[in-house]
């Protein structure tokens, strides 16, 4: 029983850790507001009301959203499937998103274990994997199937290495299974194909190393039962996969039906400029040392601090108050956003100061044959993280490595440089503390050392010298005080986080070179970084996530407004219903909580809806400014025909008003109706084009190759 004390006294750290940080759930009852919770509970109401009106009975369609499609991806469940009870059990009865910072936790942890760490640095290292500020943010807004999915990557790693390396590799391959069935479960397929792509390089160092050993027999052996066991995993998950594959070719991830006039189809599925439409910056790489190297968040201002609180010592906001032309103020204000990099992942991936040293540490200072796949893999997920800005590179991936190009948001690649920097620093750091190499290790150390504090210092001190602090869109502002009044302002956020990671790297470093030279113990050194890399990550996290984020559990829902209550009382015949009081009302399930609703809010809608959106519903941009004033819609006898064809009955102007949808123009025709003329064209072009010069109340258009399909059929009136 012994032997288990260390392992509960880290359970009952990482609880702790996770309570403390999530303080508002557990202590206040409050939850997080996630604004992705609040669009999944729109999408996914109809779907839980049927069963709950049912008893239990699954629908497979869901009719609130984009005027109907498919439920496998809007809260469809799989009862048989029993890894969902194992999921439960791992995380404790834990509330959320307390859970989730919990399974980061001992995932890590475990992985850690595994390799023979003593369970004192395994805590300080699962510390700094779990508080990477990217899988803090990713809870902020509610991308919990990401998170759950980032949980299990560890595990499955664990399980992996534990199947190459122990003579008890049957219990590796029963683990590998386990764990990755859980990460299938958890339903976001984009981060068990990076997973993949660490065990892809895990798989290639291995097979050279027992090539050169000359034990080739003994690798495909265990590399057969490690694809027995994740045929296994997929078996238990089999009803979502099977699900998926049959939507995702009709969804806007699939192949568009409609061709270019060079004769190609319009696109193979996503396009390029829509998979990397986030893309990390080069340069904005160097976040994973300094949080604020692009100025933090996007929609920060530097007018603000990181909690919202006017920054009194903004050169920005001094210079703004001298203007007295107050449409110039105003408009100059829209243009203070502190980020200035490339729409990268919408707010800093910082793996934090101390591990990013220790990674580089690791990089000199390690031999094995680890280092050399952590590299590999986190050096590709960096380049491919770029997107756009690696064009050449992005775009031999995407054409030619399978999947690869069914995922959009690139940036979230990155989680591949977050967990190898993390474990690569850990590594070097157990190897330091337990080598006799006084000599070597003296050596790497200052070489660590002098390369991420002579950066971090270098920036503190002159970061002007190979910064400009201005992006693409600044260049283009005439007024030359206001820019460099803005520039200043960003440069001193930069500076300001410079010097702190330079700190935490000097003390580390520090704590490092006492140990060395016989003045700490093993234990206290430790102790110490444990609390230096909780520090510096804790701090940096509670930009992103605090307590500003966290509600009443009553104020988290959609709020039925009165428009919804008139709508609700008069649409008899449930028609679809146009919501214009949102922002941009086709990514948006608002509506879809009350209403059949012509908008919704998913990544993998119906192909066939997306492009008639784009070419006959989606606003062109000449109609969004009018007088002056942000209009969202407005309406067309083009637009009004196509609307009527999708029966909507309903429109909730951008007023908050509900109104009857005849009165803008449209002619709802039902959920259903008779037409006297079947129109035959000769492709899904034509298909498309004659939607333009239609009735939709006495025409139907079908496509020719679907003609044998309604032979049979006739109508007599």
């Amino acid at each position: 029983m012994k032997k288990f004390v260390p392992h509960l006294i880290a359970v009952g750290i990482f609880i702790a850790i996770s309570a403390i940080y999530f303080s508002p759930v557990v202590f206040e009852g409050k939850v997080l507001n996630m604004p992705d919770i609040i669009q999944y509970k729109g999408m996914s109401h109809e779907v839980q009301q049927h069963r709950i009106n049912t008893g239990g009975e699954e629908t497979q369609w869901t009719g609130t959203s984009f005027s109907g499609m498919p439920a496998y991806q809007t809260g469809l469940k799989s009862n048989g499937n029993l890894i969902q009870y194992v999921d439960k059990a791992l995380q404790l009865g834990l509330p959320r998103p307390m859970n989730m910072l919990f399974m980061y936790l001992i995932g890590f942890y475990i992985l850690l274990l595994t390799l023979k760490i003593n369970y004192k640095l395994a805590i300080v290292g699962a510390i700094g994997f779990a508080f990477s500020s990217y899988f803090i943010i990713i809870l902020q807004v509610g991308h919990m199937t990401k998170a759950h999915a980032i949980a299990y990557l560890p595990l499955i790693i664990a399980s992996v290495l534990y199947t190459f390396r122990s003579k008890k590799w049957l219990l590796g391959a029963v683990f590998t299974s386990l764990f990755v069935a859980l990460q299938l479960y958890s339903n976001h397929y984009q981060i068990t194909y990076y997973t993949a792509i660490i065990l892809f390089f895990i798989g290639v160092v291995q097979f050279v190393k027992e090539l050169q050993n000359k034990t080739l027999p003994n690798f495909f052996k265990r590399t057969g039962i490690l694809v027995f066991a994740a045929l296994l995993a997929v078996g238990t998950n089999l009803t979502r996969l099977a699900t998926t594959m049959e939507y995702a070719p009709e969804s806007q991830r699939g192949k568009s039906e409609l061709i270019n006039k060079d004769g190609q189809k319009k696109d193979e599925g996503m396009t390029f400029d829509y998979i990397t439409d986030y893309s990390y910056g080069i340069s904005e790489t160097m976040t994973f040392l300094i949080p604020n190297f692009m100025g933090g968040p996007m929609g920060r201002s530097v007018l603000n601090d990181s909690e919202g609180k006017l920054n009194r010592n903004s050169e920005t906001n001094k210079y703004l108050s001298t203007i007295k032309d107050q449409n110039k103020q105003k408009t100059l204000q829209q243009q203070t956003s502190a980020y200035w990099g490339d729409k990268g992942a919408g707010a800093p991936t910082y793996v934090g100061a101390i591990l990013m040293f220790l990674f580089i540490l690791g990089v000199v200072y390690i031999k094995s044959s680890f280092r050399t796949w952590i590299l590999l893999a986190t050096i590709l997920s960096i380049m491919l993280g770029w997107g756009h800005n690696f064009e050449a590179f992005s775009r031999f991936f995407i054409d030619f490595v399978p999947g690869y190009g069914k995922f959009r948001a690139i940036t979230m690649i990155m989680i591949i440089a977050e967990f190898g920097i993390a474990l690569l620093a850990i590594l070097a750091l157990n190897k330091f503390l337990n080598k006799e190499d006084n000599n070597e290790k003296e050596k790497k150390l200052k070489l660590a050392f002098y390369i991420t504090g002579g950066i971090t210092l270098l920036l503190a001190i002159m970061p002007s010298l190979f910064l400009d602090f201005l992006s693409t869109n600044d260049i283009k502002e005439s007024d030359k005080s206001f820019l460099n009044a803005l520039s200043t302002d960003r440069e001193s956020m930069l500076k300001s986080d410079a010097w702190r990671s330079f700190i935490y790297i000097l003390l580390s470093a520090g704590v490092l070179w006492l140990f060395l030279k016989g003045s700490m113990k093993k234990q206290y050194v430790v102790i110490i970084l444990g609390v230096l890399i909780i520090s510096d990550m804790w701090s940096v996290d509670k930009r992103y996530l605090n307590k500003t984020h966290f509600v009443n559990e009553s104020s988290f829902k959609i709020p039925k407004t009165p428009a919804d209550d008139i709508i609700l009382n008069n649409n008899l015949n449930k028609s679809r219903v146009l919501d214009l009081s949102v922002q941009n009302y086709f990514a948006s399930a608002r509506a879809s909580f009350f209403h059949n609703s012509i908008g919704g809010y998913s990544a993998a809608k119906l192909k066939r809806y997306q492009e008639l959106y784009d070419t006959y519903i989606s606003p062109p941009p000449q109609d969004t400014i009018v007088n002056g004033e942000k209009f969202l819609y407005s309406f067309s006898p083009h637009k009004n025909k196509i609307l009527g064809m999708l029966n909507c009955g309903w429109v909730i102007t951008q007023k908050k008003q509900a109104v009857r949808s005849i009165f803008e123009g449209i002619d709802p025709l039902g959920n259903a109706w008779f037409v006297s003329e079947v129109k035959m064209v000769e492709n899904a072009n034509q298909e498309m084009e004659d939607l333009n010069i239609f009735n939709p109340a006495t025409t139907a258009i079908v496509d020719k190759r679907f003609s044998q399909n309604i032979t049979d059929f006739t109508l007599n009136l």
